[in-house]
């Protein structure tokens, strides 16, 4: 699983630098051709979906975002509704 690990971030670094405009030689390009079989390889062995897995943090990163913003709030709201005392 590690070498799988190893070879995805391989993987997307010379797709990163492609994007980037730098021209990749024949074997960086055949390695880049194996995204898919290597995803999908990791996510056998470790019974995961990657795909999903990055959109899925970020919904409960949202999620969690709205629950702290609805604490604020209602804080704010209790500490203005108590008495003040003098």
């Amino acid at each position: 699983v590690r070498f799988l690990q190893k070879l995805l971030r391989q993987i997307e670094s010379l797709k990163e630098r492609q994007e980037g405009g730098e021209v990749l030689d024949e074997a960086q390009m055949r390695k880049v051709g194996r995204l898919e079989e290597v995803v999908e390889e990791i996510e056998e062995l470790l019974d995961v979906n990657l795909d999903s897995s990055d959109e899925e943090e970020e919904e409960e990163a949202d999620d969690d975002k709205e629950k702290s913003d609805d604490e604020e709030e209602s804080e704010e709201e209790e500490k203005q509704s108590l008495p003040v005392k003098r």
